[in-house]
């Protein structure tokens, strides 16, 4: 049995009662799973262990490296209101500095037929109010030029900044219950929606139209006036970090962690929990090929994607977390990208430039860049496969189930000839990009049927989606985490029935709507707090910080009331002046 022993916090001890720190296992060393680990490491109380299937950490938002370069799960662009995030890269150094420092502003450019529009990457300068009303002005001139109607226009923006007037709690009960497509639409509604508005929330923030209201609405609100939202790092617009994921974050991050006594294993499975008397009494694991092992802790914080969490939890664990039987309703999807290896000197790839190309009337809702050693911090290239003159260009694909414009087939019923045809033909860029060049994200694999079984315990808690009329399979563990509508509800607690037992990752309830690494690392932090919690030890609020939407007056119960009368008021003046015209006549 486990030594786990929940207790009332005594204020007059000033650490745990324990014979020594309790063992806290972590299992998955993504986003989450990392921000568990570095909350507790930052209390001093913990023996902490961190479990990972993969051989390298960082979960989807780890990179991966190949002979032909390094791919990234999707496209990495990070959010002024990502306030946790930005929290930790502020405070873990290297020799170099604050992983902060690694963040540079983020170019965005939106592309439908020949329009674009190039969004001002952080409003630092004085004039930056004149900066954003210029970007918006341009935004909508935008969107009209690309066949949305003025009408549709305004209802859409309308709806999003509706969501500035109501409270959480509100989104949650009124509007997340409803899918965006339904939200925004009406009878008179023209297509102009489904081909502009629905791209643009797939390629920024992963959400579909069929995705809840409340996080899609939230996620383009948020878009729209980030630069005024109450927050520590908000003016700092869109940002990227100046190299590869792993390398400029996760790696530095997971170094910091182990130099300070934070025990990691690599390619190790976790096969089994075994549950005793309302309690984790131990896991199961397997180091490679070697033979299975039991791992015995205080505490265990289950801190992987819900479709794997699922897999590996057994089936009579509802009986103390009720909240995952629902797990099946908690939405995922597909989103990838592809690589081709490009030549840095090439007119198309120079016209490129740097920052991110959201191509808004692809299918496939395709965004791209380029990553060469002039857009990366100086050195980190030479550590790669490829020479200077070389650069990669990768497009992820958030939308794989409409028809491409060559093969008229969606993504997840495409060979690879067939995807590389499409990539080509919906980004334009038939010069540059070569097919004998290209290979899809090393998370996503393309193997014959036979190959893959649902039952094999290394493809616990796989996706998988047969290619059309041939033997072949996508497989891939890396799906994205939608919010359907209703699902906010079902969210599970960091704290579960089994009472040392914790949950972490984009799936759980917490603040921050929209999923991302921003909403894992709150996960996280939460996570810590639940665990601090049953070991009777104090939680320290300042480290799940927030931010505010702008005009937080409106969002008060005064303001409401005062806006109802008047409303009011309004109604009678007008029913008033009827009254009047009618006499006089």
């Amino acid at each position: 049995m486990p030594r786990f022993t929940p207790r009332v916090p005594d204020p007059r001890a000033p650490e745990l009662k324990h014979p020594q720190k309790p063992k806290v296992v972590v299992i998955g060393a993504g986003v989450a799973g990392l921000t568990v680990a570095y909350e507790l490491l930052r209390t001093g109380r913990f023996d902490i262990e961190v479990i990972e299937k993969r051989p390298t950490p960082g979960g989807k938002a780890r990179t991966l490296w190949d002979a032909k370069g390094f791919h990234e799960h999707s496209m990495r662009a990070l959010l002024g209101s990502y306030v946790c995030l930005h929290q930790i890269l502020g405070e873990v150094k290297t020799k170099d500095g604050p992983l902060l420092q690694r963040l540079r502003p983020a170019i965005m450019t939106l592309r439908y037929g020949p329009n674009r529009h190039e969004f001002t990457p952080a409003y630092t300068a004085w004039y930056w109010r004149f900066q954003y009303l210029r970007d918006q002005w341009n935004l909508l001139r935008f969107f009209l030029r690309s066949g949305l109607r003025a009408r549709d226009l305004f209802v859409v923006v309308l709806k999003v900044f509706r969501l500035l007037t109501m409270k959480s709690w509100q989104v949650t009960s009124e509007i997340s219950r409803l899918s965006f497509e339904d939200y925004v639409s009406d009878e008179r509604r023209s297509d102009g929606i489904e081909k502009v508005v629905y791209p643009l929330a797939e390629i920024f923030v992963a959400a579909k139209a069929y995705a809840s209201a409340g996080v899609v609405g939230r996620s383009l609100l948020e878009w729209f006036v980030n630069p005024f939202i109450v927050g520590a790092y908000t003016r700092r617009g869109f940002s990227e970090f100046d190299g590869p994921t792993s390398e400029a974050f996760i790696d530095p991050w997971v170094a910091w962690l182990q130099e300070r006594g934070v025990r990691f294993r690599f390619d190790t499975t976790t096969t089994k929990l075994d549950i005793q008397a309302a309690q984790v009494a131990g896991i199961t694991v397997r180091h490679g090929n070697k033979p299975e092992e039991v791992l015995v802790g205080d505490a265990y914080v289950l801190a992987v994607q819900h479709n794997i969490a699922d897999a590996l939890l057994p089936d009579d664990v509802t009986r103390f977390i009720p909240d995952l039987a629902d797990f099946t309703r908690l939405g995922e999807e597909w989103a990838h990208s592809i690589q081709f290896v490009v030549d840095a000197a090439d007119p198309e790839v120079l016209a490129i430039g740097q920052g991110f190309v959201g191509v808004i009337d692809s299918p496939w809702s395709i965004a791209y860049r380029i990553y060469s050693a002039k857009t990366m911090r100086p050195g980190v290239w030479a550590k790669g496969p490829l020479p200077p003159e070389k650069a990669i260009f990768t497009a992820t694909m958030s939308n794989c189930r409409r028809p491409g414009i060559v093969h008229g087939l969606p993504f997840l019923r495409c060979t690879m000839e067939q995807i590389i045809d499409e990539v080509i033909a919906q980004t334009g860029l038939k010069s540059c990009l070569r097919p004998e060049h290209a290979s899809l994200g090393l998370d996503l694999e393309l193997v014959k049927g036979g190959d893959f079984d649902r039952k094999d315990e290394k493809y616990q808690g796989y996706a998988a989606a047969a290619v059309g009329q041939h033997d072949l399979v996508f497989r891939c563990d890396t799906q994205m985490y939608i919010r359907l509508p209703g699902n906010l509800d079902i969210e599970p607690e960091n704290a579960t029935g089994l009472y040392n037992f914790f949950l972490a990752g984009e799936y759980t309830k917490t603040r921050y709507m929209i999923p991302t690494m921003e909403k894992s690392c709150e996960s996280g932090k939460r996570c810590s707090h639940a665990v601090l919690a049953a070991f009777g030890l104090p939680r320290d609020k300042t480290r799940v910080p927030n931010f505010e939407l702008p005009l937080a007056f409106v969002r008060t119960e005064f303001f409401r009331i005062l806006f109802r009368i008047s409303r009011f008021l309004f109604m009678a003046l007008a029913l008033a002046a009827l009254v009047w015209i009618l006499i006089r006549r």
